[in-house]
């Protein structure tokens, strides 16, 4: 429901964004790229977050016997770990009229879906979860494809626009290796959560300033 509400969020205010630079092209890429390089940073890292700390997580909020649940949120996890990343793509295609293009990207993602659901549909619920998440990370990359023909930047460049966040997310996740330590889940969750915030936004501070100053603002003005 969060989630939801967070992605609902974000279409709308993307959307309204776009729609009124859609004629200017230049400005148009320059919002573009802010918009996705400041929400990967949020997003992708709290994500990789989520799949790191999940055994922990599920044994304090919901008990010992949700733990076989871990490796399918896991799963859910990774196959949404792009998905604001893809509002934001078929927002600018929406806001510049591109209607047609959005339909072919959501109906080549319900491809890829009936696709995994071919291949792994008797092969259990865990290769039925693999097989979604992969449809979902594969059309988010074809989005891509689409999106920077489209408005006029390279792939390149837009992988250096999320390529800090998955690293950024990828520094959060070391403190896995907390977990062979601490053997009370309790103790492991809160220490993990404040070693991820430490390393989170002291890599913010140092590296990425505006976007930390953003974060903060957004969060001052809830």
């Amino acid at each position: 429901t969060s989630n939801f509400t967070f992605q609902s969020i974000l279409n709308h205010s993307t959307y309204n964004l776009f729609v009124r630079i859609y004629d200017d092209n230049e400005r148009l890429k320059r919002i573009y790229k802010s918009v996705t390089r400041k929400i990967s940073l949020v997003v992708v890292p709290i994500t990789i977050i989520l799949i790191v700390i999940a055994m922990p997580l599920f044994y304090v909020l919901l008990s010992e016997k949700w733990l076989n649940a871990v490796p399918y949120f896991q799963l859910i996890c990774i196959g949404n770990l792009f998905a604001p990343l893809y509002l934001i793509n078929t927002n600018v295609l929406n806001a510049q009229g591109q209607s047609r293009l959005t339909l072919r990207l959501e109906l080549s993602k319900w491809v890829l879906v009936i696709i995994a659901i071919a291949l792994f549909l008797n092969k259990g619920i865990f290769p039925l979860l693999a097989g979604f998440s992969a449809a979902y990370i594969i059309n988010y990359f074809i989005s891509v494809i689409v999106v920077t023909r489209q408005i006029g930047i390279s792939i390149s460049a837009h992988i250096k626009l999320v390529m800090p966040s998955i690293l950024l997310g990828l520094a959060c996740a070391l403190t896995y290796f907390l977990s062979p330590f601490i053997n009370n889940l309790y103790l492991l969750l809160l220490t993990q959560v404040i070693c991820t915030l430490v390393i989170y936004f002291s890599i913010l501070h140092l590296f990425f300033k505006e976007e930390l100053e953003w974060l903060l603002y957004v969060r001052n003005e809830k």
